[in-house]
This record gives C-alpha cells, structure tokens and sequence, in this order.
C-alpha cells in the first residue's frame, strides 16, 4: 500500500469521524422540543425542555475528559485502534437515542438512559477530536498539512446542513402525529451507519508513521501516573487546561445558541402558531447566519 492511499484513508477516516461527531450534536438540538415530548412528564413543557437541553449541556462536559483520557491512550497504544473504538462508542449512543424507550414506557429509567447515551456521545466527541487532528498531521506531507487538518476540521460544518434538510423532509412526508410518535427517532440512525462506515475504514488504516518511529525508538509514552510523578503537575496540567480552554467555551456557546433557538420554537409555535416547517427554515438560517 502506497504513502499515498494511506494518506488518503486517513484523511477520509478523520473526516467521516468529524461528520458523525457533530451530526447528532446538532440533530438532538433540532429536535429538543419532541424529545422533551418523549423523555420527560407531559405537565410542564417548558420544564420538560429545560431538562432536555441539560442532558445537552451534559455532553459538552464530558469533551474534555475524552480529549485527554482517549489522547493519552492513543498515544500510549497507537491511533488506529482508538480512533476505532471512538467512532463505534460514537455510533452506538447516537443510534442508541433513536432506540431509546420513551418516558410512557419506563419512566424515570428513559432520561437516565438518555443521559448515558448524551454523555458516551461526548466523550466519544471530545476523543473523535483530539485523535483526528493528530491522526492526519502524523500522516500528511509538511507541504499539505495545514491544509489536510482544515479539509477535515471543515466537514463538522456540514452536520448542521444535513441534518436540517434531513429532518425538514422528514416533517414533509410524515404527518405531523407519526412524526412525533416514532418519526423523530428516524434522523438518530444514519449516525449509527456512518460509524460503521467510519469503522471499516479505520480497520484497513495502518498505524501512523510517527507513531511506528517512535514506538520503534521506545518513546512511546508511558502512563499518566509516571509522567506526572517524573516531570512535576505543571506541564500536563498546562496541557490539559489549554484542551478545556479549547474545547468548553466552543460547547457552551453552542449549547446556549441551541437554547436560545429552542425558546423561540417554542415562543413561533405556541404564541404566533408559525407552521413547523418555517420554523425549521429560519433554524437554518440562524445557523447560517452565526457561520
């Protein structure tokens, strides 16, 4: 196998990675309003809301620990079994929401179940993000790195416009009962199939030259508890700050925009009675709009 088509599955592994991180990010945001519907007591909708998007927010919490619990391991074992093991923990709880009984049907259990599938997610988000972004830089000519990383950091941008569509033409087909009923789990499912995509495709990746250099020379590093005890808390704790610095001002920005546009959903359907579909639309032109 050539550097070339190495290359090339690398950066297609990492893309199709920061595809299905974003795409259920963006698709539970869409869909507060019925999963709210689904997950929490019919008596208090607004509540029932609020409590949707703090299983939400609970996801970007768990970013940070991803990044560096996941980046430590693939620094240690190699990126190609990691980067694996993320996209199908990443895969597994977006379909899990789609499969997921209701609050009718359990109870109590549904959010609790909601909550574990929202927090994998995250973790397996924050891991998806640090592994890429060194999985391509490892395999890429210095000429053409830059502009690698940015190819793949560019599809997580894609996620909201699909997404969108996906579920506006869901909204179109369906009835407005079905929907709410059994349709809205249809737009959790591709994210399952995307990983397995994701999946095989990292499956057929060697590992990354650097690492093979340097695992070769025995400078593979060693755990978190001998790094710290040999080279004092000050420099992995810089590290590990610079990744939270990164990585928790993007989620909460994100999180609180997803709020902000769920309120006015609900402010359009409840007080001016503006038809879903519109309300989608001007969904994608907020997001359109902040880019």
């Amino acid at each position: 196998m050539t550097d070339v088509s190495m290359r090339k599955r690398a950066v297609g592994s990492a893309a199709i990675g920061q595809f299905v991180e974003w795409y259920d990010f963006v698709v539970y945001g869409y869909l507060a309003v019925t999963i709210g519907k689904q997950f929490f007591p019919a008596t208090d909708p607004v509540a029932a809301l609020l409590a949707t998007f703090a299983i939400y927010g609970a996801g970007f919490l768990m970013r940070p620990l991803g990044g560096v619990l996941f980046g430590h391991i693939g620094d240690r074992r190699g990126r190609r079994n990691v980067l694996a093991m993320i996209i199908l923990i990443m895969g597994a709880a977006t379909a899990g929401v789609g499969i997921l009984p209701t609050y009718a049907m359990i109870g109590i259990w549904a959010p609790v179940l909601l909550l574990v599938c929202r927090l994998l997610q995250g973790l397996s988000a924050g891991a998806e993000l640090i592994g890429s972004n060194t999985l391509v830089p490892e395999y890429s000519d210095p000429r053409r790195r830059g502009f690698l990383i940015a190819l793949t950091s560019g599809f997580s941008a894609v996620p909201p416009i699909f997404a969108a569509l996906f579920v506006l033409l869901l909204q179109n087909v369906m009835t407005a009962g079905s929907f709410t009923a059994w349709g809205w789990r249809i737009p959790f499912l591709p994210g399952g199939a995307l990983s397995l995509v994701g999946l095989y495709m990292r499956h057929r990746l060697n590992e990354s030259p650097v690492f093979e250099e340097a695992h070769a020379q025995e400078k593979v590093a060693r755990s978190l508890f001998h790094h710290l005890r040999d080279r004092g808390p000050l420099r992995p704790g810089l590290l590990h700050a610079q990744r939270l610095y990164v990585q928790l001002p993007d989620g909460a920005s994100r999180y609180i925009l997803e709020q902000r546009a769920a309120v006015q959903q609900h402010f359009l359907r409840r007080r001016v009675h503006l038809d879903p579909r519109i309300r989608l639309i001007c969904r994608i032109d907020g997001e359109g709009s902040r880019s």
